[in-house]
């Protein structure tokens, strides 16, 4: 972290730009690499690919909400939110085809999973955020290549069904 900043990936990027590409980053590492600033001038130089962002927590929440208002193409993984009414906020600020679950290094499952459970959003976008958004950014992609990585029993069915089994 800090040794170099985003904007530098710029020219790696221009090489790719035709393609339909989905760039993975962890909070931390935008917020240590240059923050919004940065993670806005990649999005807006590279319009047609989608940036998630993942391990986003409190202390990332500020540069997160201001860099989803400046474009449109940056996403939010909502698993390490840990804040009360993270997954409902963002929804109504950016939409629930903004977030997605349960990508890269686990944080608490169970909290995670009760957090978009008991948000006060509809079935259909609990739908989006489980699996429905990640089906659209990542469409080769299947539930169970990603739940060899997870090894987590309750989240195959969370992400498919919307619940933990009995």
């Amino acid at each position: 972290d800090g040794q170099y900043q985003l904007k530098a990936i710029a020219m790696a990027l221009e090489q790719l730009e035709d393609l339909p590409l989905t760039v993975m980053m962890d909070a931390p590492q935008v917020k240590n690499n240059g923050g919004a600033d940065h993670l806005v001038y990649l999005a807006q130089r590279f319009p047609n690919m989608s940036f998630v962002i993942r391990r986003i927590m409190y202390p990332s929440m500020p540069f997160m909400v201001e860099a989803m208002y400046q474009a449109k193409n940056i996403y939010a993984e909502c698993s390490w939110f840990h804040t009360r009414n993270a997954i409902t906020m963002f929804s109504r600020h950016f939409g629930a085809d903004r977030i997605l679950f349960s990508l890269g290094k686990k944080g608490n499952g169970g909290a995670a999973m009760a957090a978009v459970t008991f948000a006060d959003i509809t079935e259909e976008e609990k739908d989006m955020i489980r699996w429905g958004n990640f089906k659209r950014l990542f469409p080769e992609a299947t539930v169970k290549a990603i739940d060899n990585q997870v090894k987590n029993s309750y989240w195959t069915p969370f992400v498919e069904a919307g619940k933990v089994p009995d």
